[in-house]
């Protein structure tokens, strides 16, 4: 398990994740390039970090706000980028599995300043980033593995809501 952790993290907590395993990985934030943007979401471009993190084969990013009931081994099965969509046509990044490259990380950079993100935040760029995420196809991890090393990985998989399920479709589902 990886965190990243930028200079508004105190060395006490830091302390706390490594003596909890975490192996903890100091990085620098990345601003938002947008000019309005709420303010909430002033360092969550920061996130796109992991697509540079190519010291690793795959990365299975979850938001602080997520919490994971069951295993997610199947996730690092993911082609080169893996997101839900959020009750609509647009990609959540709260769950994300990526295949690291420096070549995608660099691209990304160069498109931040003139991509428009709907939400102001990193959810919104990477909508814009990966335009046609809503027609890609959806992630099988149950494919034997033999067909899952044959195939040609594709840029974009959909996960299934699943893996990423919100309170709001919990209440829609469940009309509470």
């Amino acid at each position: 398990m990886v965190v990243l952790v930028s200079d508004g993290v105190s060395d006490y907590a830091t302390k706390l994740l490594q003596a909890d395993g975490w192996i903890v990985e100091l990085i620098s934030l990345l601003a938002n390039p947008n000019q309005i943007k709420p303010k909430r979401f002033w360092g969550v471009y920061t996130k796109l970090k992991i697509f540079n993190m190519t010291n690793y084969k795959k990365v299975v990013y979850f938001d602080a706000d997520t919490i994971v009931v069951r295993s997610v081994e199947d996730l690092f099965k993911c082609g080169k980028f893996c997101a839900n969509l959020k009750h609509s046509e647009r990609l959540n990044s709260g769950v994300l599995a990526v295949e690291p490259s420096q070549t995608v990380f660099n691209d990304m950079m160069t498109e931040v300043n003139t991509l428009p993100s709907y939400t102001g935040g990193d959810q919104g760029f990477l909508n814009s980033y990966y335009a046609g995420f809503a027609n890609a196809h959806v992630f099988e991890p149950d494919l034997p593995q033999k067909v899952l090393d044959s195939r040609s990985v594709p840029e974009m998989e959909r996960l299934s809501t699943l893996y990423n399920a919100d309170v709001g479709l919990y209440i829609l589902a469940n009309k509470v």
